[in-house]
């Protein structure tokens, strides 16, 4: 900061305008609290410190809300009649002498028990919010080097300052505890009833003075008094080092791209497997996925560690080949962020770079890519593709518009916590970060429905028809699995299915001239029966084949055009 105003410095102490103003001291922060509690019965005196702020991290009471802070800052808590008093640990109260103690029976004056050094912390954490670093969780450590143990101790305060000054603060808590280390005990006469716990007294006596704050009170005969040994001289509050840094901006990426991926089982498992995909530029930590409504409320179903590589087609994609490499087809990528990377053949036949190209409304095609190049700013091409995989051939065959999303399919698009009872059915999510309370300007709200793509059995392949001397028409395909089906040592395919079952479309142009079913991979079609069915002899039509399941209705269909 000192390289643009020459009194830059004089801004970690306060001494600017907005310093000043962004501040706030103990005792009005400590009266504020206690009364946003409505609790108006205290006390409070001269409490030392000023901080930036304050989190209240869970519900509470006052006493549970102020903890933090007094730890923090050096100051109790006490009852005092019918009020509780606040008061700085070390600010003298009174001085006692000699003539004030009263022998009791064969007990010493004043007795003091030592601690063992090796009880006491040698190291303690000081946890706070760090203002200049964009109100991120810090923690520092203060240690004393002449310890004779090894002992750890961890404060977490909830006070927003910077480093310096946390610094200093564990530095003097940690003194403070070993200041603390001798208990005190003696017993007063009645002239000293004012004497209150949380005061702070001085004992002069011949062979010196101890200073202690009182921790416990009993009245009898004689007044007992127990304290803890403190040093009156170094319980202010400090000022800190000097040794902030400049105040980090970090830009905020507002709510984030959310893609819900309708995808066929990637995993072979016979279950819905959409996958959701979330994007922000920067990526400000977890992202949490609630599922709900706005009436009912929205329940928290996952977390999203890191972002997906999601990007655009810059340029349309054509129909491709379906089971091999289609090497003329190369795609043009937009990445706002991340990167891609190729991988040798053998990895991408082993079920390395997938990505899904499409949109949630028209479904996605699933393809794979040996080749990527850096060809501008933030554009990839890629190339080496195998496209429809996964039974999406009905998607290869259409193409993508400019525009389409590019999402990379890895550890980042985790499947999507949906129950089963909710394919097809309109649900709603609300994405944003995790731990944080509804903001739409940090929230994206989707509504979207999963219609179960996973569920849907593939494609029939090599499609046939045959025509005998007479007339009459056999179809025949090969039947593609959903499940199971990457095993080269099989002798067949399993089935994927509870029964094996086609559906057989004829159509004349848009017209369905016929529809059969059938348990085997064939079906044949007299001359008269498809003399019946058409509209004239020797007229051209498609044969439209699907794969039927009991849960999923009719699958993704292949089709040919027979002629007459």
């Amino acid at each position: 900061m000192t390289d643009v105003w020459s009194d830059g410095g004089n801004w970690e102490t306060g001494h600017w305008l907005n310093g000043r103003l962004g501040s706030l001291t103990t005792i009005r922060l400590v009266e504020r609290i206690l009364r946003d509690y409505g609790f108006l019965d205290f006390r409070i005196e001269d409490l030392d410190g000023i901080v930036d702020g304050f989190v209240i991290a869970r519900v509470g009471s006052a006493r549970q809300a102020l903890l933090g802070l007094s730890e923090a800052l050096g100051f109790e808590a006490a009852e005092s009649g019918d009020v509780v008093r606040f008061v700085r640990r070390g600010l003298p109260r009174l001085a006692i002498g000699v003539a004030d103690l009263v022998a009791e029976g064969e007990q010493p004056l004043v007795t003091l028990r030592r601690a063992q050094e090796t009880e006491l912390p040698a190291e303690l954490a000081f946890g706070f919010i760090d203002g200049a670093s964009d109100y991120r969780d810090r923690v520092v450590a203060s240690r004393r080097l002449e310890a004779a143990g090894d002992r750890q101790t961890a404060l977490s305060t909830g006070i927003v300052t910077d480093d310096a000054l946390a610094v200093a603060l564990a530095d003097h808590r940690l003194q403070e505890i070993w200041d603390g280390r001798e208990t005190v005990s003696l017993a007063l006469t009645d002239r000293r009833l004012a004497l209150e716990p949380a005061d702070t007294v001085t004992l002069i006596r011949p062979e010196g003075r101890i200073s202690f704050r009182v921790t416990k009170i009993e009245d009898g005969l004689a007044r007992r008094i127990e304290g803890k040994s403190i040093d009156p001289y170094g319980s202010g509050v400090p000022t800190g080092g000097g040794t902030v840094g400049t105040p980090e901006w970090s830009p905020d990426p507002g709510p984030p791209d959310v893609a819900v991926l309708d995808l066929p089982s990637l995993s072979g498992v016979d279950a819905p497997a959409a996958r959701i995909a979330l994007f922000a530029d920067p990526w400000p930590g977890p992202f949490g996925v609630a599922i709900g409504s706005a009436s009912s409320g929205y329940q928290l179903r996952q977390s999203i560690p890191q972002r997906a590589v999601m990007g655009t087609i810059a340029a349309a994609i054509p129909p491709g080949p379906v089971g091999r490499w289609d090497r003329a087809t190369f795609l043009e990528v937009s990445l706002p962020a991340e990167t891609l990377s190729g991988e040798p053949a053998e990895a991408v036949l082993n079920g390395r770079n997938i990505v899904a190209i499409g949109h949630a409304a028209d479904g996605f095609e699933v393809i794979q890519f040996r080749d990527a190049l850096l060809v501008g700013e933030g554009l990839w091409r890629v190339s080496g593709l195998l496209r429809g995989q996964g039974g999406t051939s009905d998607h290869a065959a259409a193409g993508h518009a400019p525009g389409s999303r590019f999402v990379l399919i890895d550890a980042a698009t985790p499947l999507l916590a949906l129950d089963p009872a909710e394919t097809g059915l309109l649900r709603s999510l609300r994405a944003g970060p995790l731990a944080s309370a509804y903001d739409p300007e940090s929230f994206t709200t989707l509504d979207f429905t999963v219609h179960g793509r996973a569920l849907l059995p593939h494609a029939p392949a090599h499609l046939r028809a045959t025509r005998n001397p007479v007339g009459d028409l056999r179809l025949d395909w090969i039947r593609q699995t959903r499940l199971g089906g990457d095993g080269w040592d099989q002798a067949e395919v399993p089935l994927g299915e509870a029964s094996e079952a086609y559906r057989v479309l004829i159509l004349e142009g848009p017209s369905e001239r016929g529809r059969f079913e059938t348990s085997a991979p064939h079906l044949t079609l007299s001359a008269a029966t498809l003399a019946a069915m058409l509209s004239a002899p020797g007229v051209s039509f498609i044969a439209r084949v699907s794969q039927l399941s009991a849960t999923a209705g009719a699958g993704i269909a292949t089709e040919i055009l027979v002629h007459g």
